[in-house]
C-alpha cells in the first residue's frame, strides 16, 4: 500500500520592503494601529521617558542625590516653612506613599530631611527639610532649571511647539479632570481626589525607578 506525500506548501511571496524597513503589519501578520492619536500618544510617552533620562543623567553628574530625591528637596524648599505633610508631598511628586517613604529614608540618612509627627494627628507626619537639604536644593535648583530648558524647552521652542504643547496639555488635563470629579488643582494641592464613583483611589501615573510612581489620593499621612 503506497502513501501519497502531501503537496508542497506554496512558496512565500518575496518581500517588497526595503532591508531594515518596518513591516506595517508586524512580524505576526496582524495590522498595527495607524490612528494618529495613538501615534502622538506613543510619542508623548517616549519623549517623557527620554527627556527624564537625560535629566537624571545630568543630575547624577552634578548633584549628590538622584533626580527623584532632588525633586523632593525642591518641593520642600518651595514651602515657606520648608515642610509638607507626607501625603501632600507624595501627591506633589507623583509617588505612592511607600515610594516617597523610601526616598525620605534615604534623604534622612544623608541629613537632608527629617520627619516630624503632626501635633494634631497621630497618623500623620511632616517631611521637613534640614539646613543642609535647603542648601543643596538652592544650589541645585538653577542648574536643574537649566537642564529642563535645554532638554525640554529649547527643542520645543526651536520647533515652534512650546506654546502649542502648553495649550494641548492644558486642554488634556481639563478633559481628564472633568472625568474625575473632585480632581484637578485641589488634588494637586494635596486635597482628596475621588474617583468617578466618589471613592478615593490611586491614580497610576508612571513607573518610576521604584516601580510605583503614582498619585496617592488617600486622606491619611
Amino acid at each position: 500500500m503506497s502513501t501519497v506525500p502531501p503537496p508542497p506548501l506554496p512558496a512565500a511571496a518575496p518581500s517588497t520592503a526595503e532591508p531594515g524597513a518596518c513591516d506595517p503589519a508586524g512580524t505576526d501578520g496582524l495590522p498595527r494601529p495607524s490612528d494618529p492619536t495613538l501615534e502622538v500618544w506613543a510619542l508623548l510617552l517616549r519623549a517623557h521617558a527620554l527627556v527624564r533620562r537625560v535629566l537624571e543623567d545630568r543630575v547624577a553628574r552634578r548633584t549628590a542625590v538622584p533626580l527623584a530625591e532632588l525633586e523632593v528637596l525642591l518641593e520642600l524648599n518651595a514651602m515657606p516653612d520648608g515642610q509638607l505633610r507626607m501625603a501632600v508631598l507624595a501627591d506633589r511628586v507623583l509617588l505612592s506613599r511607600s515610594g516617597l517613604t523610601r526616598r525620605i529614608e534615604r534623604l534622612e540618612r544623608l541629613g537632608l530631611v527629617e520627619r516630624r509627627a503632626c501635633p494634631n494627628d497621630a497618623r500623620g507626619a511632616y517631611a521637613v527639610i534640614t539646613p543642609a537639604g535647603h542648601a543643596l536644593g538652592v544650589s541645585a535648583a538653577e542648574d536643574h532649571l537649566s537642564g529642563v530648558r535645554e532638554a525640554f524647552g529649547e527643542p520645543l521652542a526651536a520647533a515652534e511647539g512650546l506654546s502649542t504643547l502648553r495649550r494641548g496639555l492644558t486642554a488634556l488635563i481639563a478633559a481628564a479632570e472633568a472625568q474625575l470629579p473632585g480632581a484637578g488643582m485641589a488634588c494637586l494641592a494635596g486635597g482628596p481626589c475621588p474617583g468617578a464613583g466618589g471613592e478615593e483611589r490611586w491614580l497610576e501615573v508612571d513607573s518610576g525607578e521604584d516601580g510605583d510612581r503614582a498619585r496617592y489620593t488617600g486622606d491619611d499621612g
